[in-house]
């Protein structure tokens, strides 16, 4: 059984401009919880006490949805503040590339006395943990071999490895978990994807694919920089090609969407895959032409299936089929030599006159 861990109210909020209120905050939670994810990240503790607030006030009125957990470093000051959240889960996060040791002052000895120590100090208050391995892209295999063989020692219930800026690409994320979970059992294995490369959605795959029980996603990929792994293309592509059901109800996709993008400020490309205005509309008279006999041929699923719209749009590409069924929705019925002799004049005025194509043909059909 593979599941999704949302993380848009954690890694989602951290992108640049966007804040999201406590009331915002409610109502997206039992959005995404009502959506069928299996966890849901809901805060940093140690940002404060209203953030606490935020998170208590979260876990108690969407109680039983989903499980929820929290993120901290490795480190007394996160674990103080996260020991006050009404939380199942904690997710414990350290580096594991060299640069990012280096930066974070934190040898690889360090490292794995602190997976040791506050798994197990986190393992008295809460009943699942996670622990998160930073910059995997750029870390020794066998260090991370050994980080993961140190937070099961531990406790651990999972680790979650992060391509923390992008660099990993499908081939390897799915060599790195199909090696590991050859060589460890008894942990679950989670992904973290960002999109500096534009390849989220496309590692979170193959690292499912690889060996991985779980994957964090953000709803429409808001997060950092380039944002993270997008919950409606990871749940669709895992459905559609690989017939892996993540228990997400595919037909709230859209509302999903436009409500973050709502709260978010975020707009939605209008050809972002499944949720996007235009990934449903058709203009080109021959892809129109098909549709109208078989949706299928351009269609590799149906818009209600993700709660999204199909349109025929009137433009410059259009043929006569396009002007056939435009009419046809308005109760006007129109040979296809008629509409194709309504579609040259309107070319023509809408050329002349630099006016849409619709406006031309509406004028056209009212005149004749």
């Amino acid at each position: 059984m593979k599941y999704l861990i949302d993380t848009t109210l954690r890694d989602g909020e951290q992108m640049a401009g966007v804040a999201f209120s406590q009331k915002d905050r409610l109502e997206i939670a039992g959005m995404i919880a009502q959506s069928g994810v299996g966890e849901m990240e809901i805060g940093i503790p140690a940002m404060g006490m209203s953030e606490v607030e935020n998170i208590n006030n979260i876990s108690r009125e969407a109680a039983g949805l989903c499980r929820f957990s929290v993120w901290c470093r490795a480190c007394d000051i996160d674990f103080d503040y996260a020991e006050e959240c009404n939380v199942d889960a904690i997710h414990i996060s350290v580096p594991v590339s060299t640069l990012h040791m280096q930066v974070m002052e934190m040898p690889s000895e360090i490292v794995l006395t602190k997976i040791n120590n506050y798994v197990r100090r986190a393992k008295a208050g809460f009943t699942y943990v996670s622990v998160g391995f930073q910059d995997i892209a750029r870390a020794d295999e066998n260090f991370i071999l050994n980080c993961i063989a140190c937070a099961k020692a531990a406790g651990a219930d999972r680790v979650r490895l992060a391509d923390t800026v992008g660099l990993l690409e499908p081939l390897r994320a799915y060599e790195i978990f199909k090696t590991i979970s050859e060589k460890i059992h008894g942990i679950e294995l989670a992904f973290h994807g960002h999109n500096d490369m534009g390849l989220a959605t496309a590692n979170t795959i193959a690292a499912l694919k690889g060996g991985a029980n779980c994957a964090d996603v953000t709803v429409n990929g808001i997060g950092e920089r380039a944002g993270n792994a997008s919950l409606d293309e990871v749940a669709v592509s895992l459905k559609k090609l690989y017939d892996i059901d993540a228990g997400i109800d595919l037909r709230n996709l859209k509302k999903l969407s436009e409500g973050i993008e709502k709260f978010s400020g975020v707009s939605v490309p209008l050809n972002k895959p499944i949720v996007g205005k235009n990934v449903f509309s058709h203009e080109s008279g021959v892809h129109v032409n098909a549709m109208l006999c078989d949706k299928r041929t351009y269609e590799p699923i149906a818009p209600e299936e993700v709660g999204n719209n199909r349109n025929i749009i009137i433009g410059r590409h259009s043929g006569s089929s396009s002007v056939v069924h435009y009419f046809r929705k308005r109760g006007i019925l129109l040979t296809r030599s008629e509409a194709k002799a309504l579609l040259l004049k309107a070319q023509e005025m809408s050329r002349l006159d630099n006016l849409p194509l619709e406006n031309c043909l509406n004028v056209i059909a009212k005149t004749t």
